[in-house]
């Protein structure tokens, strides 16, 4: 008898330490969000729950797992694995909930560990979990003892640390999204997670199982945070890839996560979604207000360039009531009929024909002109090297304008 209840005290007495805070020297505030991605190396990567070689091992990352980095020292990369880790969390601060596969955490600041213990050597994730949340179960420490004074293993939800060696990774591909890697990651590790119901044992008083069945009954319908964070994650990444992104309904699911429990684990995460949202709300207006004021240069540029245009056609000496205005000179080339063209400033342009004899065209040579008549070609523009071709005129009006000096 009196083992018996040794042993209840030293069970309770686990509890107590695992709600307890750590006695701990202050340390810097973790970072809200990672600094980068890495993979792990061939072989895989071990996190564990201290940056150091004798830490416990909280997970067994395969080859090509995803993890975000948060902070490094000494060699030691304090990473969140996108698949979550293995931990222990006391039976106590856990009861069932309608969903199956889920647990939820019924008090503040609790402990995950990384070994069914509340000793020195099971020393606890930086992070905590807080009422309200919700974790996946993977397995029981021994099923047969009360829930209350065993261990259950679950999965970490989103936000939770651990150390990996830095030798044990990789950097991410050249060219490849981090982000998209992430989700799909993510998307992946919780698609493969096995549904494990909180298993109760069946020496429970019936009371006790009708008592739980009734808090679970009268349990919110709303979701816990942790399935909040989830539906939050899906709305942010359909804001990114949308063209023109609205973050609005994601950024409330975020503000809900953290005003349903403000200390856990899952907080911490959607602190950092809305903080990556206001940036990106804050780039997406600059960029609109660059297109606006882009567009605006456009414009003005555009009636700028017309006003230019204008002026320089009144200055062009075939601006006016010609086609075309120019010298006359005429061409011949072995073999071909003569060719007459209009030259201005050392440029061909028009060649110039009189179908209906009205005009001898030799006439007019050596002489400036004005010409209107019917365009039998257009003028086609020169390509590279090659010269173009100026528009071929039949003449039905020739006006002399000027002769050269002597003519």
């Amino acid at each position: 008898m009196k083992s018996h209840e040794s042993a209840l005290c030293a069970l309770a007495f686990l509890a107590l330490a695992d709600l307890a805070p750590a006695q701990t020297p202050a340390t810097q505030e973790p970072a809200k969000s990672p600094v980068s991605h890495v993979r792990a190396k061939e072989g895989g990567a071990t996190l564990r729950n201290l940056a150091d070689a004798k830490g416990e091992v909280v997970l067994q990352a395969p080859a090509g797992a995803l993890m975000a980095v948060y902070s490094e020292r000494a060699g030691w990369l304090e990473v969140e694995p996108a698949s979550g880790m293995k931990v222990w969390i006391f039976g106590a601060y856990l009861k069932r909930t309608g969903t199956p596969g889920l647990a939820e955490i019924t008090a503040n600041n609790v402990r995950m560990r990384p070994l069914p213990s509340s000793d020195e050597k099971s020393f606890p994730l930086p992070m905590k979990l807080d009422r309200g949340e919700r974790v996946r179960v993977i397995a029981r420490a021994d099923p047969v003892k009360p829930l209350g004074e065993d261990w259950v293993q679950v999965w970490s939800p989103a936000g939770a640390r651990a150390f990996v060696a830095a030798l044990e990774t990789a950097p991410l591909a050249a060219g490849e999204d981090p982000r998209a890697a992430w989700a799909s990651a993510i998307q992946e590790a919780q698609a493969a997670i096995p549904v494990v119901e909180l298993a109760l044992p069946s020496e429970r008083a019936p009371s006790v199982k009708t008592s739980e069945a009734a808090a679970r009954k009268s349990e919110p319908k709303a979701h816990p945070a942790v399935d909040r964070l989830g539906e939050a994650e899906k709305l942010m990444a359909t804001a990114r890839a949308a063209e023109n992104p609205d973050f609005a309904a994601a950024k409330a699911a975020y503000q809900h996560v953290v005003a349903q429990s403000p200390q856990g684990a899952s907080a911490g995460t959607a602190r950092a979604r809305l903080d990556e949202i206001a940036i990106r709300e804050e780039i997406h207006r600059l960029k609109l207000d660059k297109e606006s004021y882009e567009k605006q240069r456009v414009e003005k540029l555009s009636e700028a360039e017309a006003k230019l245009r204008e002026v320089a056609k009144r200055q062009d000496p075939l601006w006016g009531r010609f086609q075309a205005r120019g010298w006359l000179e005429r061409e011949i080339k072995p073999g071909e009929l003569p060719r007459y063209v209009v030259r201005w400033s050392g440029k061909e342009v028009a060649e110039l024909a009189c179908g209906s004899g009205r005009y001898d065209l030799d006439t007019f040579v050596g002489y400036e002109i004005g010409v209107l008549g019917v365009t039998q070609r257009a003028a086609v523009p020169g390509v590279s090297d090659l010269p173009g071709t100026p528009a071929r005129i039949d003449a039905t009006r020739i006006e002399v304008i000027s002769a050269r000096a002597g003519g």
